[in-house]
């Protein structure tokens, strides 16, 4: 038995081939405006974690200047001479106070040789095991460094213009990492 073959008069091959032309066009400007908008979308994305990279280092260099330039210039002050002299406990004491909601643990003048001269801290038995860790911690006194994983700990010195040694501060460093965390971006950011 033969199947019937489907035959398409004239005009309905006219309408295929009209609807070919017609759709052909439409269907590649289609195709290369999805391309061109993936693209984009892909450019807007890395765009968004540029700039919230860029804010990120800006909160994270805000933090740590804050700090540096309180040890700097506590470090300048003339009472720090002698830091075993009542002017400069008095001023430690004072500064720890008034850091104390910036996150630093305790305040320690060190020598030459990294070693403590004098300190003061806050109460309690984790800010002094903190500080502790953060004065034996290695490297130099001057300057930024972790000197602690759990709990996060940086050490922020300068050296004293007063004196032979240097000012140095262990403070909570939890505060960066909430700072480098870019819960706004989603899942995107991983």
């Amino acid at each position: 038995m033969k199947i019937p073959r489907l035959r398409i008069g004239l005009l309905g091959r006219v309408a295929v081939a009209l609807a070919a032309v017609g759709l052909l066009p439409l269907a590649l400007v289609s195709y290369r405006l999805v391309q061109i908008n993936r693209e984009a979308m892909v450019e807007q994305v890395l765009r968004t974690h540029i700039v919230a990279a860029k804010t990120a280092a800006e909160r994270v260099a805000a933090f740590l200047s804050a700090r540096e330039s309180l040890v700097r210039a506590a470090a300048e002050s003339p009472e720090l001479a002698d830091p075993r002299s009542p002017g400069a406990q008095q001023l430690l004491v004072g500064n720890l106070q008034a850091w104390a909601g910036l996150g630093v643990l305790g305040i320690a003048v060190v020598d030459p040789q990294g070693q403590e001269v004098v300190r003061v801290q806050l109460t309690g038995d984790a800010p002094r095991r903190s500080v502790a860790a953060g004065l034996q911690a290695p490297g130099p006194s001057a300057g930024v460094a972790v000197v602690g994983r759990e709990p996060l700990l940086l050490r922020i010195g300068a050296p004293l213009t007063a004196g032979k040694g240097a000012l140095v501060l262990v403070c909570r460093g939890d505060p960066l990492l909430d700072m480098v965390q870019a819960e706004e971006l989603g899942e995107q950011a991983d």
